[in-house]
């Protein structure tokens, strides 16, 4: 069995800005830097064999705090990056609604089949979180890992987890940043033990 905690990143500039960040490379505004701490208190006496992260700042540093306490490796993993937005890369939510309403139509009811002008579908980004998730937890069975992500992925994996049905996409939420959730993967079947976890933190730094 593999148990994988998976962390959405702590607020990011690009949260505050309200843009569609995507691939965007913002750091932790200062309120998510005050999460780190609580990240890694939360982390502090969890066994863990490795981390892996979105080879962006945001989750780079969040995976830093969550191993603060640990003397393990520290892994950049593509596979886990944060939906790419095309032409709606670091562009505001007001912007988009105005300037691409028919795109934008597919945001809520049709959320698995929306694309940016360029850039992925979130059904696509749905195969991926299954297929690097599936490699990620046959690649360290017996082991206890931790993957610091986005909160599009995790939206697409979650939805694997509870459903396995990306048309059943649109009525899951998003991750808030600084959640943590915990699978397991077992005989070819990740079974979910809890999500969206931030009861570790304080009520001001719960963005």
């Amino acid at each position: 069995m593999t148990r994988i905690y998976l962390v959405r990143h702590v607020q990011a500039m690009g949260n505050v800005r309200r843009v569609f960040q995507g691939h965007t490379d913002e750091p932790p505004s200062p309120l998510g830097e005050k999460q780190l701490d609580y990240l890694s208190e939360f982390f502090r006496d969890i066994s863990l064999d490795k981390v892996y992260y979105s080879p962006l700042i945001r989750t780079a540093r969040t995976a830093q705090a969550v191993a603060k306490y640990h003397d393990i490796p520290l892994i950049p993993e593509e596979g886990v990056i944060e939906i790419f937005a095309g032409l709606f890369e670091n562009k505001t939510w007001e912007e988009l609604f105005r300037d691409y309403p028919d795109e934008m139509s597919h945001w809520g009811p049709d959320f698995q089949n929306f694309r940016a002008k360029g850039g992925e579908s979130f059904r696509e980004v749905y195969e991926r979180a299954v297929n690097t998730m599936t490699r990620l937890a046959e690649e360290n069975d017996g082991k206890t890992v931790a993957v610091c992500t986005h909160g599009g992925f995790m939206r697409a994996f979650m939805t694997f987890v509870c459903f396995g049905d990306a048309e059943k996409m649109s009525v899951r939420e998003f991750d808030k940043n600084a959640s943590v959730g915990l699978v397991e993967y077992e005989n070819g079947k990740f079974n979910l033990i809890f999500e969206n976890n931030r009861d570790f933190l304080p009520d001001e730094l719960k963005n």
